[in-house]
């Protein structure tokens, strides 16, 4: 799919919420520096809207959005694009934001982008960021419940049908899942970076099902294409803005 739709993470009610040698460390922190500066690059271009300078610093960046038109543009390799608006973020009182670095129970995250999505009764808040080892995580976050995920690899995504309903269970790389929620959704605003193309105004449905307390497994479709992402419910009380805290 072109983009990787909103995961709904409102718990269903009835749900728990909840080297030892120098010439090896030397190796270690050389791949680490190696890891960084693959993922990391600098410079800016010029916005194809407003003529506005946009910063662009990781590779990993398919889409982002003009801080001073609104403007969302999908990087390419002759440069930036115009895909539209980026619709109205308005703000409401967050956990964090883009710029921020967070953390998230043990996991460490730097924030690039932020996108709304509704569902029609409300909305809820993605977030993309890099971790310490510069890999994707996605937070999203609606009505006080928190969920940290990963791209699930390709080669394990379950097979999606009209009959994935709520209450229906499904095996995931050998794990029982059983579906508690399954909707539509719509994105109606993005801000900053993301690692792979959204677009204001697309409609996805998605899937989330859960095993166990805690484990949980999106599903995000558009048409003919989809994505899956793993990952666990976290307690919003160890989710901990480290730049807000620092200020």
């Amino acid at each position: 799919m072109p983009a990787p739709l909103g995961r709904r993470t409102q718990r269903p009610r009835g749900q728990p919420r909840y080297k030892r040698f120098r010439v090896a460390r030397r190796g270690i922190f050389r791949s680490l520096r190696s890891s960084f500066t693959s993922t990391i690059k600098r410079k800016s271009v010029p916005c194809p809207n407003c003529g506005a300078a946009v910063d662009l610093q990781i590779k990993l960046v398919k889409i982002t959005t003009c801080a001073s038109c609104g403007t969302t543009l999908l990087l390419e390799d002759q440069g930036l694009r115009s895909a539209g608006a980026a619709g109205a973020m308005h703000d409401v009182p967050q956990l964090f934001d883009v710029g921020d670095t967070i953390r998230c129970d043990t996991t460490r995250i730097t924030v690039h982008g932020h996108a709304r999505f509704s569902y029609g009764r409300g909305f809820w808040e993605e977030f993309w960021g890099l971790d310490f080892h510069h890999q994707s995580v996605w937070v999203s976050v609606d009505e006080g419940d928190v969920i940290v995920q990963r791209p699930a690899p390709r080669r394990s995504w379950p097979t999606v049908t009209r009959a994935m309903t709520v209450g229906r269970d499904f095996s995931y790389d050998g794990t029982n899942y059983t579906v508690i929620e399954e909707d539509n959704a719509e994105c109606v605003a993005l801000r900053g970076s993301f690692d792979e193309v959204l677009q204001v105004g697309a409609r996805y449905r998605f899937i989330n099902a859960q095993s166990g307390a805690n484990d949980v497994l999106s599903g995000e479709i558009c048409n003919e294409d989809q994505r899956w992402f793993i990952g666990r419910w976290i307690d919003p009380f160890l989710v901990v803005n480290e730049t807000r805290r620092g200020s």
